[in-house]
């Protein structure tokens, strides 16, 4: 049933749409009236309901998912394009938390309108989680540097010199966010390590090959949800 990222009221028994829900649903999805939908707060309530040209009507009681833990932030360097906008597809797909686009020495891409950029970013993950039936919002932050980034919980990063094992390493932190950082296509420079390192970052090892960056970044999100991996 496909999902709707929409606002929810404590109680919804009939719920106008605004303007552009109803363009959407009229003239882009084109839905028939009685249409079945399951509306989605982005955290982690949703509540089917059935469409009636520009209202929503109940069509059974709102539901609380229980959430993924840990949470999983990914923090990655800004590729180009379609590359980024696939990388942050698939990470909200994949049930990454909460996404950072990283502004790093060796990234091709230079930020100008970093809300801009946010924005764009944000709309893109949604898109996502309505395609995905996921019950929670991936929150984009607004492009970082890597010394924003580092200070806070315990962080990780991917190195493709090697590092310890995932399960290793992510087998001590399981109450808290999981934090972990992939590099852009030329690798971390020397100046970026010294602050993984003065941060205490723990380097994790993605497997014998060298990755595309984002490769690498949905490698980091299927292996942390994958639990078993």
């Amino acid at each position: 049933m496909r999902h709707l990222l929409h606002a929810l009221p404590d109680e919804l028994t009939e719920i106008t749409a605004d303007s552009s829900v109803r363009h959407r649903l009229r003239r882009v999805l084109r839905l028939d009236d009685g249409a079945p939908l399951v509306l989605c707060d982005g955290a982690h309530r949703t509540q089917p309901v059935t469409w009636h040209g520009d209202r929503f009507a109940a069509a059974g009681p709102v539901q609380l998912h229980e959430p993924v833990r840990p949470e999983l932030y990914l923090a990655a360097g800004v590729l180009k394009g379609e590359r980024q906008d696939w990388l942050v597809e698939k990470a909200a797909e994949l049930g990454v938390d909460q996404f950072v686009p990283l502004l790093l020495d060796h990234g091709v891409v230079r930020v100008h309108d970093r809300a801009e950029k946010q924005a764009r970013w944000q709309a893109i993950a949604d898109g996502a989680l309505e395609q995905c039936g996921r019950t929670w919002r991936m929150h984009v932050t607004l492009p970082m540097t890597l010394t924003q980034w580092l200070p806070g919980a315990p962080s990780f990063f991917a190195d493709e010199t090697g590092g310890a094992s995932w399960r290793a390493v992510t087998g001590k932190h399981t109450t808290v966010p999981w934090r972990v950082a992939v590099g852009p296509e030329g690798g971390w420079s020397a100046n970026e390590r010294a602050l993984l390192h003065h941060f205490a970052a723990t380097a994790i090892s993605l497997g014998p090959l060298v990755l595309r960056a984002e490769t690498a970044g949905l490698t980091v999100a299927a292996i942390a949800r994958g639990h078993d991996a």
